[in-house]
Parts: structure tokens; sequence; C-alpha cells
């Protein structure tokens, strides 16, 4: 196999999903729609909320652990153990003792204070203090009045010391002096405490909105399947309603071309033979004979128009045994016969009918020609009926006046019988000139496009 069997292949297959999505989707129904939209915005809204929810707690949590560094900092700064002399600490055995009981613990596993310089000041870690180092991003930032939180980086040398450490997170304090931003505290914390913390919101979070998430999809496929099976309920028996009615308006015909035929047509042929009878014992010259031959006249105008009638009557008649092409064929054939108009019938591929689809499809391409024959004065009409995707498409096309915009009892009618059975109509303007009238059924219990 080429790549391009291979592509057409994925094309082909695409394009049998997309066909059965929409199928599926216009099957839903308005209602169904509607439903399976909110289900969907529900889960977009559920899944912003299962990300949103532990991230807007993570930043809340760490402002509130600034907030509280940085009282405790003020407290040191109040006290005077923070106010540097020539890039020392005046009592660095006082800071030490109280930045160990009020700081390092459970979670705080590293403090450091810098100056202006990029220079430790003090750390709880001594060895690093006196070294200088680049300020960081975050340190600068901090040096400009602004507190700063985050994960804490490990790329720099000055963050050596906290490697082996695991994940951590890192505050910066500014120590404020009239003079603007005297020193930068600058505390590690353990992230497994609130990381656990946020795991447990997390679940949660995610318990809640899948629970939530569970009832409505519950409830969003009940109401789906109850709408889909009303929708296909509904039209099964529009269908069935309709073919009844097809079949009863046929034997009615049957009946009253029989009732016509029998009860008024051969009656005529007897008065009319009985007039001839009383001719022929007049004289052909008489005033009784010329009336009875007035007379004969208009019987026979009379059953000539009887006959034409049963002739229009018989050929509106829908074989059962015929397919749609067939029906279609004959229609054809009746108009060529019958006026000067040429009529081109093109039939596709497509898949079978019901009954009442074909018996619509029929009626409609019947109403569309008459139309161009009374209304349009065309010259050349063109049937067409192929497969759209899941429905089978009727269009005829006429080169007359075209459509003036103006719906009739004939297509009103003809739109409500396809309507009924899951099908629609439109009637535009043709492509070029004259009239486009476009009729559909589903294959199957489809709806409306």
């Amino acid at each position: 196999m080429t790549k391009g069997d291979g592509a057409r292949r994925a094309l082909s297959g695409w394009r049998g999903i997309r066909t059965v999505f929409r199928t599926q989707w216009e099957l839903l129904g308005n209602v169904g729609r509607v439903a399976t939209l909110f289900l969907v915005l529900s889960l977009v809204l559920a899944l912003l909320l299962g990300v949103g929810i532990p991230a807007l707690v993570e930043r809340r949590l760490l402002e509130a652990h600034l907030e509280t560094l940085s009282a405790v900092v003020e407290e040191f700064a109040a006290q005077g153990l923070i106010e540097a002399v020539n890039g020392e600490i005046p009592d660095m055995a006082a800071l030490d003792e109280a930045v160990r009981g009020r700081l390092i613990g459970a979670e705080v596993v590293r403090v450091k204070i810098w100056d202006a310089n990029g220079t430790i000041i003090y750390s709880d870690l001594a060895e690093i203090v006196g070294t200088t180092y680049p300020p960081s991003a975050g340190l600068a930032e901090a040096f400009d009045g602004m507190p700063q939180a985050g994960h804490a980086g490990s790329e720099g040398d000055e963050s050596a010391g906290e490697r082996e450490m695991g994940h951590l997170w890192e505050f910066y304090v500014p120590v404020e002096s009239s003079g603007g931003v005297a020193a930068v505290f600058e505390v590690y914390e353990a992230a497994r405490p609130m990381h656990a913390a946020l795991a447990s919101i997390r679940r949660w979070v995610w318990f809640a909105v899948g629970s939530g998430l569970a009832v409505l999809l519950v409830f969003n496929v009940n109401l789906v399947a109850t709408n889909t099976r009303a929708l296909t309920r509904r039209r099964n028996q529009a269908e069935r309603l309709f073919a009844d009615l097809a079949q009863a308006q046929e034997e009615e015909r049957s009946r009253i071309i029989g009732a016509l035929h029998d009860d008024i047509g051969q009656p005529l042929y007897r008065v009319l033979y009985g007039i001839q009878g009383s001719q022929s014992q007049l004289e052909p010259a008489s005033p009784v004979a010329v009336e009875l031959e007035r007379v004969a006249e208009l019987v026979r105008w009379i059953d000539g128009t009887l006959r034409s009638e049963l002739g229009m009557l018989q050929l509106g008649a829908i074989d059962p045994s015929q397919d749609l092409d067939a029906l279609l064929t004959r229609l054809a054939s009746d108009v060529r016969r019958e006026s000067s108009i040429d009529v081109t019938l093109q039939v596709g591929g497509y898949r079978p009918i019901s009954e009442a689809a074909r018996t619509a499809l029929f009626r409609a391409a019947r109403e569309a020609v008459t139309n161009a024959r009374k209304h349009g004065d065309a010259q050349a009409v063109e049937i067409t009926v192929a497969r759209n995707k899941h429905r089978v498409v009727l269009e005829v096309a006429d080169n007359g006046a075209g459509f003036g915009g103006e719906i009739g009892i004939g297509l009103a009618t003809t739109r409500s019988r396809l309507e009924a059975i899951g099908g629609g109509l439109s009637v535009t303007k043709g492509r070029g000139s004259g009239t486009l009238f476009r009729a559909w059924v589903p294959e199957s219990n489809g709806v409306e496009p």
C-alpha cells in the first residue's frame, strides 16, 4: 500500500467518523443538543476548577507564610537585631538565638540575610557568612521593596548548601529602614508539608468535581436517551401515518377511477347508443334528427373530458411495487410525451429508503415539475437524486422564470409531508437562472438537516 492509499484511507475513515458523529448529533434533537453542550461546558468548568482551586490555595498559602515571616522579621528589626554596621551584625549570637528560636524548625530549614552588595551577613550555616554572590532576580526585587515567594532554585553557587534538602520554598523578606531596604531575609522552607496538604485538597476537589460530573452525566445520558427515543418514536409514527395516508389516497384514487368509469362512463355510452338508435329512425334533415346530433356531440365531449380526467388520475397513481428510480423515470417520460420540455434524469447510488420516503420524494418531484411547467415556463428540467451524507437528496432544476419567493399550497403540503418523516424542502433561485427545488429524506431514522 502506497502513502497515497494510506492517506486516502485515513481521510475516508475520518469522513466516516464525522458523518456518524453528525448523524448522532442530529438524532439528539434540540433538547439533547442543549443537554450535551451543557455537559461539555460543565466538564470544561470542572477541569478549570480541579486545576484552579489547588493553584489558588497554593498561592494563598504562600502569601500567608510570607505575611507570617514578614511579621517575624519586623519584630527582629524592632529589636535592633538586623541593623547592619559595616557589613556585619552587631550581636550575631543574639540574632542567631532569635532566628533559631523563632524560625528554624520542622519546616524552615535555612535562613540567610543579605546586604545590598550581595553579601551574606548572616546564616544558620556559619561557613557561608561573608561570601558574596551575584544577586538573583528574586533578591533584586526584594531590595526594590517587593517581598517574593516561590519555588527555590538550585542553579546558583549561593544555593549549593540547599541542593540536598529536596524541594524547597523560597521567601525573600525586605528589611525596611529610613534609607530604604537595608537587608533582605531569605528563608527556605521544606515543601513536603505544603505539598501533602495541597495533594489532599486536590483529591477532595477532584472527588467533589467527579461526583458532580457523574451525577450530571447520568442525568444527561438519561435525558438524551429519553429525548432520542421520543423523537425516533414520533418520527416512526409520523412515517407510518404518512404511509397509511398514501395507501389510503391510492385506494381512494382507484375507487374514484373505477366509479367514474363504471357509474358514469358506461351510462354515457348507453345514452349515446340510444341517441344513435333514435337518429336511425328519423330523416337526417329533420329538426329532431339535427337536435339529437347536437346532443350526441355533447355526450361525446363529456365522454372525452371524463376519459382525460381519468387518464390524469391514473398518471398520478403510485405503484407500490416500483422503486423511486422507476417512478421518476415514468414521470420524466410522461412530461416528455405531454410537452416539449427536455427532461433529464440522473440517479446516483443511495441506500434504500422507506416506502413513505419514496412516496414523499416522488410527490415532491412531481410538484416541482408541475410548477416548472405551469408557472416557470421552463424549456428544460433536470432531475437529480443522490446520497448526501446520511440523506437522499432530490434536486429539480429548471431554466424557467425563476422562483418568486411565494410558497403556495402545493409546496406547503409537500414540505409538511417531508418534515413529518424527518426530511425537508428548500426552493431557491437556480445557479444560473430558473428555480432550484431541493428535497431530502433520511436514509434511516434521521432528522432534518
